[in-house]
C-alpha cells in the first residue's frame, strides 16, 4: 500500500466520523445544522473540524477536533484550546478504531464543562478551569444540548 493510499484511508475515516459528529450534534442540539468544514492539508486554521448554527444563522461557539484514531487525546484538546476564538468552548471529540461508537469520548477544560453544565462563575478558578478532563460523548452531547436551549 502506498503512502498516498494510507493518507487517503485515513482522510476519509477522518471524514466519516465527522459526518457521524454532525448527526450527532443535530440530535442533541435541536433546530441546529451541522456540517463539516473543508480541511486544508498545510497547516493553516481555517476554522474547527465541524460547525453548528443556530436557525437564526448565528454560529454556535463550539470548536469541536474530531479524531478517529490512536493518538493521544490530550493532543486534539491542546490543538482545539490553541485554534479556538476567545470565548468558544474547545472541545476534542475522539473515537478509537475497533472499538463501538458508544465508548467516544470527549475532552475539554473543566471550565468549559461547568459552563455547559449552568454552573455560575467563580466555583473554579483560573487554575483549576484550565484542568483538561474527559467525559462520555453521551454526556457532553446532553450538557451541550442544555447549555444551548438556555443560552438561545
Amino acid at each position: 500500500m502506498t503512502r498516498s493510499t494510507i493518507g487517503r484511508r485515513s482522510r476519509t475515516k477522518g471524514q466519516e466520523y465527522e459526518r457521524r459528529l454532525c448527526g450527532l450534534m443535530v440530535e442533541a442540539l435541536p433546530g441546529t445544522t451541522w456540517k463539516r468544514r473543508t480541511q486544508t492539508r498545510g497547516g493553516r486554521v481555517d476554522g474547527s473540524d465541524i460547525e453548528g448554527m443556530d436557525s437564526d444563522g448565528a454560529v454556535i461557539p463550539l470548536w469541536v477536533e474530531a479524531h478517529n484514531g490512536k493518538q493521544n487525546p490530550a493532543v486534539k484538546l491542546a490543538q482545539a484550546c490553541e485554534d479556538a476564538p476567545a470565548g468558544w468552548h474547545p472541545v476534542a471529540i475522539v473515537h478509537r478504531p475497533g472499538t463501538h461508537y458508544d465508548g467516544d469520548t470527549a475532552h475539554l477544560r473543566l471550565g468549559d464543562l461547568l459552563e455547559l453544565a449552568g454552573c455560575p462563575e467563580g466555583w473554579v478558578n483560573e487554575e483549576e478551569a484550565d484542568i483538561p478532563i474527559s467525559a462520555p460523548l453521551s454526556a457532553f452531547l446532553h450538557l451541550a444540548g442544555r447549555w444551548h436551549r438556555r443560552t438561545r
